[in-house]
């Protein structure tokens, strides 16, 4: 059980390691290559470790061990790898600290007297946290053309002004992860720790691998051709498809959202998310995050929208998003 134990950490190492070797607009491969030897010595340290422990020491001995080993990884998961984190990513934050969302009161972009809202509610706690704008076909469809315009600007960008923002977006994460752990807590019911463990970290690994081999899969690729055609040449190119529409489920808000996003907008599309009726409060926050970021930036804050609207209509959303 120990053994399993110490190569479950040597594994976990690896990963971590390879999450740390950002800096820049790029990704050091040397760096990888590094962390997985280190796992492998913690694996091998590991088990000559767990083998001492066993069979030199008695129950009392191996007490100030585990003391000083307790303190170790609270100390480590605390402050040493959020500071290496961030030492890794280098950079600036451009944009300053976007607002959460306000509570009780509504939260869309028209007033509620006049059109259906959906009421967000923490299924936690019963505590109602605002209400969205139910949306009709017309104002889906002006949001879906706010992004096919935004696009045609966005489209003539290179692969680097695209790093850039997913760059912002990532440092922005990791400033931000307790406000945005906290937001999606809320808005689901889940613990915040379950937030960060499901929400935070697979979101900057997305980035980080679009910014390590999103320009690579995206170049075009050359096809082989029959010798008695050798006067041909074939390749596979890939190109924007325009407006990119994904219907978010409700379970991981902030990684469903910024899924289609990170990958959507890397390759030269705009993006319109039709939020879960269960998640649209903190998916108003996440698009409104990303928003500013892309006008820092200096780009369209359309490229990104979010909509609402009941199960019942992602039907004609759907067909919103038909190019």
């Amino acid at each position: 059980m120990a053994l399993a134990a110490v190569e479950l950490l040597g594994a976990g190492m690896a990963a971590v390691g390879a999450g740390l070797v950002m800096s820049g607009d790029f990704v050091r491969n040397e760096g990888v290559i590094l962390a997985q030897k280190a796992a492998d010595g913690i694996v091998h340290a590991g088990h000559d470790f767990v083998r001492w422990w066993m069979d030199d020491l008695t129950p009392i001995q191996r007490g100030p061990f585990i003391m000083a080993f307790t303190i170790i990884v609270v100390f480590t998961a605390s402050f040493g790898i959020p500071m290496l984190v961030k030492w890794h990513m280098g950079g600036t934050l451009l944009i300053d600290r976007v607002p959460p969302p306000p509570k009780g009161i509504f939260v869309g972009d028209v007033p509620p007297a006049k059109f259906r809202k959906l009421e967000c509610v923490n299924p936690a706690t019963g505590v109602i946290l605002g209400y969205v704008p139910a949306m009709t076909k017309e104002e889906v469809a002006r949001r879906v053309a706010r992004a096919r315009e935004a696009q045609k600007i966005w489209v003539k960008t290179s692969f680097k002004e695209r790093k850039q923002v997913l760059m912002q977006i990532s440092r922005y994460v990791l400033q931000y992860q307790d406000e945005i752990g906290r937001i999606c807590a809320e808005d689901t019911g889940k613990s915040e720790l379950d937030a960060k463990f499901g929400e935070i970290g697979n979101t900057l690994e997305k980035i980080r691998w679009t910014l390590t081999e999103g320009e690579k899969v995206l170049q075009p690729e050359v096809r082989s051709s029959s010798p008695l055609l050798f006067y041909r040449h074939g390749e596979v190119q890939y190109h924007p498809l325009g407006v990119i529409g994904a219907i978010q489920p409700w379970n991981y808000p902030f990684h469903n959202f910024m899924n289609t996003v990170i990958s959507g907008i890397f390759a030269g599309n705009a993006v319109v998310v039709k939020a879960s009726e269960h998640a649209g409060w903190s998916s108003m926050y996440f698009c409104h995050v990303i928003q500013e970021i892309l006008r820092q930036c200096g780009h369209p804050m359309e490229l990104v929208e979010v909509s609402y609207a009941g199960h019942s209509n992602g039907t004609w959303h759907s067909r919103a998003w038909i190019i």
